[in-house]
């Protein structure tokens, strides 16, 4: 259970000197400007280092920071993440966070306000109990603690580049949270998505891994004026040829434990733009190719449409 101090860094428990991993990751979409982009944060102990990285696209031109650090010594419940150029600043329990980067290209300063109430992916595991948690996958079944949570956020901030004005950002963001044994590098594909509607709030993941083929876990949820609820179906499709080897569409069709279905469409041919993310693999070469889409989804029952993330990830080393 998530608790006021849950959104900042936590203790590291013996077990961590397996694969143990903390991640943060912070989205931003602002539809007017043109603007969207992600900001990941990987610590790991056990190597005694982490990660962080930036990737902001502007109307087309997309800007990256990345760097490599000593694992930090006053790590747990620390009220901030990251180096001296991109950093997370936990100001408020699950409710307020500010997210800044600073290079000499850049400087990006971005407010994220709660949207919807952060969701523990632990309600997925106790609605269906008969089928193969995430962690079962990614997690290689070692029954280790584990936590996973996201948030649907809203988003101001600024942004300025070495050659223009200062812009303001307004619109959406979302951040997700996680923490425990993972084996990215033995995932095969996954999509990671989430969809920000007017009244309703989705989040979606289906993964598959080259340890166990064939095997799907998926996951998600809903949130709206009646509350959040965990989902009992999941159903991915990827439809056509859409850009750079993404699908054109990619279709949704979920039921909350309820019963109630939804059906979502996102469009990947017509996106509003793309940034990659970078995943280490131990020989230091990319074997997993992440593509991070922003676009606009449509929520069938209802007409409604919003900003959207679908993430698209599949493994080269088949």
């Amino acid at each position: 259970m998530n608790t006021i101090h849950d959104d900042c860094p936590h203790p590291v428990p013996p077990i961590a000197y397996l694969r143990w991993k903390e991640n943060w990751f912070w989205l931003f979409i602002d539809p007017v400007n043109n603007v969207q982009g992600m900001a990941h944060f990987s610590y790991e102990p056990i190597f005694n280092h982490a990660r962080v990285a930036c990737a902001v696209n502007i109307a087309g031109k997309i800007h990256q920071y990345g760097n490599e650090m000593v694992f930090p010594e006053n790590f747990a419940y620390a009220t901030e993440i990251g180096d001296d150029k991109l950093k997370v600043i936990f100001k408020e329990p699950q409710s307020r966070f500010e997210l800044h980067l600073m290079t000499d290209a850049l400087t990006l300063a971005i407010d994220y306000t709660k949207r919807a109430p952060l969701f523990d992916y632990e309600a997925c595991d106790l609605a269906n109990p008969d089928r193969p948690a995430f962690m079962k996958l990614a997690g290689l079944d070692t029954n280790m603690p584990y936590s996973h949570a996201q948030q649907a956020l809203n988003m101001t901030g600024t942004l300025k580049t070495a050659s223009s004005a200062t812009v303001t950002l307004s619109g959406v963001g979302y951040r997700d949270h996680s923490m425990g044994m993972r084996c990215d590098n033995l995932t095969d594909k996954h999509t990671w998505t989430f969809h920000l509607f007017q009244e309703h709030t989705f989040g979606v993941i289906n993964l598959f891994s080259l340890n166990r083929p064939g095997l799907e876990s998926v996951a998600g949820y809903v949130h709206d004026k009646a509350g959040t609820r965990a989902m009992r179906e999941v159903n991915i499709q990827y439809i056509g040829d859409g850009p750079e080897g993404m699908p054109a569409t990619v279709r949704f069709d979920l039921q909350d434990v309820y019963g109630k279905s939804y059906t979502i469409i996102s469009d990947i041919e017509k996106r509003l733009g793309h940034v990659p993310l970078s995943v280490e693999a131990p020989d230091g070469k990319c074997v997993y190719q992440i593509t991070e889409n922003f676009c606009q989804s449509t929520l069938v029952q209802t007409g409604e449409t919003a900003c959207a993330l679908v993430e698209i990830g599949y493994s080269s080393k088949k």
